[in-house]
């Protein structure tokens, strides 16, 4: 039989073996129950911060105003006319007497050959007499009063703008003409206060000038004239004929891209190019999904980086077969010859449809009881319903229709509640 020692010692040893165990379960739960605790607490404070910010988020507007926007889409092509490229053999000086655009007659004179630089010279002085006595002329026609006054002083202050956005716009086929414009507008402005007698006695010096000049260039200018009618433009690049407009209809992704990668060689004879054909085509590859929103003989309005803002109507010509996921569009036009003549490769724009309307945000459009598109707005102390009538969807923002009218439709100006909670109709806002 065990001793009394022996029994205690048994039992003390069970005991501390259970006391470990038992303190190694705890090392073990330890890590959980801590993340389990962690996760507990994230939770409550996740409805306690989204009950908070149910009673206590601001009410937000924003103003309902106008706003343009196209539905568009960016392509890049060549332009294709019915064009000639002009040579010449000449032995000296060539100055080109024809600006990029002008409409030359036929056996018209687009460029002068001059035997060295001081009559070159003295042809560039010339120019600009005759430029200057055309102004002056203008300012001799135009016989203003207060009101006539005031206005060529706010044609000036637009021209400024114009041309000051022409520039900003990289659109370089239009500042010329703008720039013209403006400074004939001031020269008129500059002598308004002068008589038509000065005025006159000034343009007759110039003439006499002009007359000396010419006088003392003589035989040295050789005159190069063109065979036939057309637009004039002094840039030739090849192209002139690497395409074929009898041709376009036919052609495909790979034709086209074949045509565009042809080596072209340019002489020093060749100095310039005569546009024959009021008519002129732009050709682009296209992917089919883009392609999908044009059809045969509709029209369009292409925007062309080098005009700015300003857009041009066309018509579709022809969409070919789809060839890997392409097809080539040819677009037509007889418009702003003037300015695109001197253009082969452009990127543009294919503005498919333009939305007028108000900018409504997404966030702000609820739907009523009755399943009605709309939004809340600010109507004096109290919250209004107002159905929309969407013309137009981006990412962010919708393009609705009004009707300033009735107050019933969304108005310019209108404040829209963007956020705001347990909204309704005739609600007090605080």
């Amino acid at each position: 039989m065990p001793s009394r020692d022996r029994i205690v010692n048994r039992y003390v040893r069970q005991y501390n073996e259970r006391k470990k165990a038992k303190e190694r379960r705890k090392l073990v739960l330890l890590p959980i129950k801590l993340a389990f605790g962690i996760a507990c607490v994230g939770v409550l404070a996740y409805f306690v911060v989204q009950v908070f910010l149910a009673f206590n988020t601001p009410m937000t507007t924003a103003t309902a105003l106008s706003t343009v926007v196209n539905d568009e889409f960016s392509i890049v092509g060549y332009f294709v006319r019915e064009e000639m490229v002009l040579e010449a053999d000449y032995d000296g000086i060539l100055v080109y007497t024809a600006n990029e655009g002008d409409k030359v007659s036929r056996f018209g004179e687009y460029a002068a050959v001059y035997e060295n630089s001081s009559a070159a010279e003295l042809k560039e002085t010339v120019t600009q007499l005759d430029e200057n006595i055309q102004f002056l002329q203008s300012a001799l026609d135009s016989s203003m009063d207060t009101s006539g006054v005031m206005k060529l002083s706010s044609y000036i202050y637009e021209g400024l703008c114009n041309t000051a956005e022409l520039a900003d716009a990289e659109a370089f086929t239009l500042i010329s003409e703008s720039a013209s414009e403006l400074k004939s507008n001031i020269i008129t402005r500059e002598l308004t206060n002068t008589s038509a007698e000065e005025i006159q006695s000034m343009i007759t010096a110039l003439e006499s000038q002009r007359d000396r000049l010419n006088a003392l260039i003589g035989d040295s200018e050789t005159t190069l004239k063109t065979s036939e009618a057309g637009f004039f433009t002094s840039h030739v690049d090849g192209y002139e004929t690497v395409f074929d407009v009898d041709a376009l209809d036919e052609l495909t992704p790979s034709s086209f891209r074949k045509l565009t990668q042809q080596n072209k060689r340019i002489t020093s004879r060749q100095v310039g190019r005569l546009v024959t054909s009021f008519e002129w085509y732009f050709v682009s590859n296209l992917r089919v999904d883009a392609a999908a929103a044009l059809s045969q003989n509709s029209t369009v309005d292409l925007r062309f980086d080098a005009m700015g803002d300003d857009v041009v109507r066309v018509r579709v010509e022809s969409i070919s077969e789809p060839e890997d996921g392409e097809v080539t569009v040819v677009f037509s036009s007889n418009q702003n010859m003037k300015e695109l003549v001197n253009l082969r490769k452009q990127s543009a724009s294919v503005i498919l449809a333009t939305y007028e309307g108000l900018k409504v945000p997404k966030d702000a459009v609820r739907v009523d009881a009755e399943g009605n598109l709309g939004v809340y707005v600010i109507t004096g102390m109290y919250s209004e319903f107002k159905v929309i009538d969407v013309l137009y969807e981006t990412e962010d923002y919708y393009i609705v229709d009004t009707d300033p009218t009735t107050t019933k439709s969304l108005l310019v100006y209108d404040f829209i509640i963007v956020n705001g909670k347990g909204l309704s109709n005739g609600k007090v806002i605080k």
